[in-house]
C-alpha cells in the first residue's frame, strides 16, 4: 500500500510539473525551466520516499527502541546538510542538489527499514489485505501527509501577503526573524521525540497515568525553556538578529518583541499537539491548522493590507496563528489526556519520569 501511494504521488508530480510548464507559469523562474521540472520532481520523490522511514519507524515504537530511529533519522538529515552543502559549493546547481536528496533519502530509507524489519519479527504475520479498514488507513494517512502541508499555509500565506504590501526588505526581515525564533523551537522538538514514544505506548496499553505524567513534564519544561529563551532574546536577541544580517537588515525593539512572545504559545501548542499522534486520528490536527492557519493569513490581509500596520501587523498575525493554536489544541489535548489544568505545574511527575526511563532502559 505504502509504494503504491510512492508511485501514484511521483506520477501526479510528474502530471503537475507537465501542466505548469505548459502553462508557462515557469518561463520567469530564475533558473532554467527544465532544471525547475526536473529538480522538484526529484525532491517530491525524495519526500514520497520518506514514507517508508515514517511507516518502519513505527515498528520501533512498538518495541520501545524509538531512540534508535531517532538517531538513524537525526544522522540522515545531518547528512542531508553535509552533502548539500559540498554539493553547493562544488559548483553544482539546484538538480545536483536535488539529486543529492533524493540519494541520501533512499540510502537513509533502506537503513531504517533494514534495522526496523531485525528489532522487530513479522513471521507468520503474512495475510490477505483486510479492505474493511483501507478507507480508515487511507483518512488517517492522508492526515498525516497534510499536517506538514497545511502548516505552511500560513507562512507562506503571510510571506506572500508581505511581499504584495511591503515589498522585498520587509520579506526578508519576516522570514529572518521567523527563522531565528523558530530556530529555538528546535528544543521544544527534542523535547517532543524525546517523550512521544512512551507516550504512545503507555496510551496503546492503557497506562493513562505515564501519559498524564509524560504529557505535564512536556509542558512543564517547554514551558520553562520558553519563558528563558523569551527573556534572553529580549534582552540579547536582537543583537543576535543584526550579527546574523551583518546589520544590513533594520528591524524595530517593538516589532521584535512581538514576534519573540510567540515563542511561548509555541511551545505549549506544540507539545500538546502530538495528542492527536497518540490517538491515531491526525485529521483532527490537520482540520485545526487548515482553519487556524486560513484565519491568520485572512488576518494578516486585513491588518497589512486594509488596516496598513505594516511589518507589526504581519507580526501580530503571526503570534496570533500561534496563540489560536495554544487556545484550541492545549484544552483539548488535556481533555484526551484528562489532565486538569490546575495539576499541570506538578515537579514531582519531572522525577517520576526520570526515574521511569532509566528503569526502561536497565530493562532493555
Amino acid at each position: 500500500m505504502t509504494t503504491g501511494s510512492v508511485v501514484i504521488g511521483i506520477v501526479l508530480t510528474i502530471v503537475v510539473m507537465l501542466i505548469i510548464d505548459s502553462n508557462g507559469l515557469l518561463d520567469k523562474s530564475a533558473i532554467d525551466a527544465n532544471d525547475a521540472m526536473l529538480a522538484v520532481t526529484l525532491m517530491m520523490t525524495a519526500k514520497f520516499i520518506s514514507f517508508y522511514s515514517n511507516l518502519v519507524t513505527g515498528f520501533y515504537r512498538s518495541e520501545k527502541k524509538a531512540h534508535i530511529a531517532t538517531f538513524i533519522l537525526s544522522a540522515k538529515n545531518a547528512i542531508n546538510v553535509v552533502v548539500g552543502l559540498i554539493i553547493l559549493l562544488a559548483g553544482y546547481k539546484v538538480v545536483g542538489y536535488a539529486s543529492s536528496l533524493l540519494i541520501v533519502e533512499s540510502v537513509g530509507s533502506v537503513v531504517i527499514v533494514i534495522f526496523g524489519f531485525r528489532v522487530i519479527s513479522l513471521d507468520g504475520q503474512k495475510g490477505s489485505i483486510d479492505k474493511s479498514i483501507l478507507k480508515s488507513l487511507f483518512i488517517k494517512g492522508l492526515g498525516y501527509f497534510l499536517i506538514p502541508i497545511t502548516n505552511t499555509v500560513f507562512f507562506q500565506g503571510s510571506t506572500f501577503i508581505v511581499r504584495v504590501f511591503l515589498g522585498a526588505e520587509s520579506v526578508a526581515i519576516f522570514n529572518t526573524l521567523r527563522t531565528l525564533c523558530r530556530s529555538f523551537n528546535q528544543v521544544f522538538s527534542i523535547i517532543t521525540k524525546s517523550v512521544f514514544p512512551d507516550m504512545q505506548y503507555a496510551y496503546g496499553h492503557g497506562n493513562i497515568k505515564i501519559v498524564q505524567q509524560l504529557f505535564r513534564v512536556a509542558v512543564l519544561v517547554s514551558s520553562f525553556i520558553a519563558v528563558v529563551g523569551v527573556l534572553f532574546f529580549l534582552f540579547f536577541g536582537l543583537d543576535l538578529y543584526m550579527w546574523w544580517t551583518q546589520n544590513v537588515l533594520a528591524v524595530d525593539y517593538q516589532v521584535w518583541s512581538i514576534f519573540v512572545i510567540s515563542i511561548v504559545f509555541n511551545a505549549v501548542w506544540n507539545n500538546a499537539f502530538e495528542v492527536y499522534t497518540v490517538i491515531n486520528k491526525p485529521y483532527r490536527g490537520t482540520i485545526i491548522l487548515i482553519i487556524v492557519s486560513s484565519f491568520s493569513v485572512m488576518f494578516c490581509y486585513v491588518l497589512v493590507g486594509m488596516v496598513g500596520l505594516g511589518l507589526i501587523g504581519a507580526v501580530f498575525s503571526y503570534v496570533l496563528f500561534d496563540a489560536i493554536m495554544m487556545l484550541f489544541v492545549f484544552p483539548n489535548a488535556c481533555s484526551i489526556y484528562k489532565v486538569k489544568l490546575k495539576d499541570i505545574i506538578n515537579f514531582d511527575d519531572v522525577a517520576y519520569v526520570i526515574e521511569h526511563k532509566i528503569l526502561c532502559k536497565k530493562r532493555q
